[in-house]
């Protein structure tokens, strides 16, 4: 612990000067260092809180295109022909001609074929 006193030293030693420059002409030549620090200091601040904004700005601005991009892509309507070819039609493709049993033989036929599938053909 006895680094703790030579730095409670410093630092005073530093409030002391800092509390002397608030308090003195701001043109005091032995504040210069002082001034100059502070000053570029505050505005390394101020440039980073612009650049920020401005990043944020920009980021929303394009976000903000993005989404009135795709608002508009979704409000586009397609011609009636292109409407038709994909609306659902499925239930139209259970109403046949076709007695019952000829298409429960077409089933069983196409099971069996499927079962069949990569095998060779019996030799008769």
């Amino acid at each position: 612990m006895d680094w703790v006193k030579p730095t409670q030293a410093f630092i005073e030693k530093w409030w002391a000067y800092v509390d002397w420059c608030l308090k003195a002409e701001i043109h005091a030549p032995v504040c210069q260092p002082f001034w100059s620090w502070a000053i570029g200091a505050l505005l390394c601040i101020v440039i980073l809180a612009v650049v920020w904004g401005a990043a944020r700005f920009i980021s929303y601005r394009i976000k903000l295109a993005a989404a009135l991009r795709t608002e508009e892509a979704r409000a586009r309507i397609a011609d009636e022909d292109t409407m038709r070819a994909h609306t659902w039609d499925g239930d139209k493709a259970y109403q046949t001609d076709v007695p019952t049993e000829e298409v429960e033989r077409m089933i069983k036929a196409a099971l069996v074929a499927r079962a069949n599938q990569g095998k060779p053909p019996p030799i008769v």
